[in-house]
């Protein structure tokens, strides 16, 4: 070997591998529409900070078992500011409790609304305290922004949506306390998406 190529060579083999400086946020989620696009609406203000949003559309328990998977098989390196937020909604699934402390034990932050993400959505609009199930949730969104439901995917202009982000932090706050002094922390309606939104914002 010429002595110019096994200098680049040894280059090559001293050379580490690149890795971004900035906060890194996995965030996985049981919704495939309405939470990437929402969240890469919020990446977009991002300096500091790179989100990776992993969506499977599976049930709380199997997408904290993927988190786990994917964590372990990428070296995910919390000392490093690394973060796993898991996001998912309350619903009807059956292990949801289950999922909620297999994520304590792995150390993973988590985004949960009762009964679902449009919750979240709403608080960027209004205060809302009705205890609805899912589907009159989801309808009172659209009442709110019909761009939600005229197109497929259930999207709207996010980008516009987190123009009010601090103000829909701060009425989850007041809906949680409002569930604490009824007996049920996170009864509906309740999301603590708000968490996840100002750590990104903290670190952006």
């Amino acid at each position: 070997m010429a002595k110019a190529a096994r200098h680049r060579a040894s280059k090559l083999k001293r050379r580490k591998a690149f890795r971004d400086p900035r906060a890194v946020f996995h965030l996985f989620s049981e919704g495939k529409n309405s939470e990437p696009l929402y969240f890469g609406a919020v990446g977009r203000i991002l300096k500091n900070s790179v989100i990776r949003f992993i969506r499977t559309g599976a049930s709380p328990d199997a997408l904290v078992k993927y988190a786990i998977s994917e964590a372990r098989s990428r070296g995910v390196e919390f000392t490093k500011g690394d973060q796993v937020w898991i996001i998912f909604d309350r619903d009807e699934h059956a292990h949801f409790d289950a999922a909620i402390e297999a994520c304590d034990r792995n150390n993973f932050k988590v985004a949960r609304s009762n009964p679902c993400f449009e919750v979240w959505l709403i608080l960027h609009v209004e205060d809302f305290h009705r205890p609805d199930g899912r589907d009159e949730v989801y309808k009172h969104f659209c009442n709110l922004r019909p761009d939600y439901k005229e197109g497929k995917g259930r999207e709207c202009n996010f980008s516009e949506l987190i123009g009010s982000i601090q103000t829909a932090e701060e009425r989850a706050e007041k809906q949680l306390e409002q569930r604490r002094r009824e007996g049920a922390p996170f009864g509906r309606p309740s999301t603590t998406v708000h968490e996840l939104t100002r750590t990104l914002r903290a670190r952006g």
